[in-house]
This record gives C-alpha cells, structure tokens and sequence, in this order.
C-alpha cells in the first residue's frame, strides 16, 4: 500500500505542488503525493514550465487550501511536510495520520523561498 504525502507551502503554486510531482514521479510505486497551501493562489508559471523541462506537467493542478484537504476526509497522511519558513508553517493544522506509520510533520531548516517572475 502506498504511503500518502502532504506538501503544505503557503499559496500552493509552486513549492508544494514541485515536490508533490517530483515525488509522484521518481516515487509513485511507494508514494501517493498531494499538495496544498495555506492561502491558495494561482498556479506559478515558473514551476510549471520547470518541471515540463522534466517531462512533467501540472498545467491542469488547480491550487487547493489546506483546510479543504483535510475537510474532504479522503486522505489519511503518513507524512504532511511543510515546504516554507518556520513562521509560515505555524499555521498549517493537525492532520490525522495512520498511528502505525506516523513519523511526524517535517519541516525545512531553512525559508524556501517561491519562485517568482522578475522582470
């Protein structure tokens, strides 16, 4: 049975929704990964066009709210890892998780700051 994985980053545009993919990818015999933020904003276009250069496309991902996750009861999660700063990830709520296999909510050291558009 595979292990099902929460990337929680704070808009779920780019951070979350990489790992959730590449994890998917390179993984998908051992992992069931999804992605969600803490206030959902739209799809980063860096991300996407990144991850197509690994023959990956996520152009179809609609970005989803934490809550929303965890409101549709559908996933219980082995492992929710936050893909933001210390400060960002305080606001990510509790999920249920199989005792069995709970390793506990992971968090980067360092700010993992998204991708932007400079011009």
């Amino acid at each position: 049975m595979k292990k099902k994985v929460l990337f929680i980053c704070v808009q779920n545009s780019a951070r979350s929704q990489i790992a959730a993919a590449l994890l998917n990818k390179m993984c998908g015999n051992y992992f069931e990964a999804h992605s969600a933020g803490l206030n959902p904003g739209a799809l980063n276009l860096l991300a996407v066009e990144a991850l197509k250069e690994l023959g990956i496309d996520i152009s179809g991902n609609k970005t989803q709210t934490v809550f929303d996750v965890w409101k549709s009861a559908k996933h219980i999660f082995t492992y929710v890892i936050t893909v933001c700063s210390e400060s960002e990830a305080q606001g990510c709520p509790i999920f249920p998780v199989s005792q069995r296999d709970y390793i506990g909510l992971f968090r980067t050291q360092e700010s993992l700051p998204a991708p932007t558009m400079n011009d």
